[in-house]
């Protein structure tokens, strides 16, 4: 008689065993697709705030590359060395352009540059602070956004892979786009750079 009662509890201890186990996983079940779905939502808001601060952005570099300095740029005489050492306006609206981006975006925009079709930097505003002329790369060409920047039609913007930039040292999200002008052999471009960890909240 012993022995079956034994049984009995044995078995109904299994019993419950089983249901808690079963219970625990539907448990368990139940909060990952919670958590799964929770994900899913911070995600796409997260998704949905970048879309939101690049399209801005988008319309921001598209605006500012029409800025006239950047085209009174071309019109100084003399080669790019003259155009840089001269005293025109045009140079100082340049840069004031390009520093402007810093207002915009309110500490946001790491650099922003205005580049020659060979390569070149024209200016440059890191952190809204002009760069010398002496600080000017020579060369952008091998830069992940030049060439394919260089593809575009007027109006377009490229969004070029994060990257370290080797102007601040830090993970940036880069978009470029054209400067319109008449004569496409002397066309700059127009890039600026947003650190990652600047990305607004």
């Amino acid at each position: 008689m012993r022995s079956l009662s034994l049984v009995k509890i044995i078995a109904t201890l299994v019993a419950l065993a089983a249901a808690l186990i079963v219970s625990v996983g539907y448990e368990r079940e139940a909060s990952a697709r919670n958590t799964d779905q929770q994900l899913r939502v911070d995600v796409g808001s997260e998704v949905a705030r970048l879309d939101e601060y690049f399209e801005r952005a988008r319309s921001v570099i598209r605006l500012t590359a029409r800025n006239p300095a950047f085209r009174d740029f071309y019109d100084l005489p003399g080669t790019r060395e003259d155009k840089l050492g001269s005293t025109d306006s045009s140079l100082y609206d340049t840069n004031a352009a390009l520093r402007y981006l810093n207002v915009l975006y309110a500490d946001s925009i790491g650099e922003a540059c205005f580049i020659d079709v060979t390569g070149p930097e024209n200016a440059r505003a890191v952190r809204g602070e002009s760069a010398s002329i002496a600080d000017l790369s020579p060369d952008e060409s091998g830069a992940s956004f030049f060439a394919p920047t260089f593809a575009l039609e007027y109006g377009e913007v490229y969004p070029a892979e994060p990257y370290v930039s080797e102007h601040t040292g830090e993970w940036v999200l880069s978009n470029s786009t054209l400067v319109p002008l008449a004569n496409r052999h002397n066309q700059p471009i127009v890039p600026f750079r947003v650190p990652v960890h600047r990305l607004p909240p």
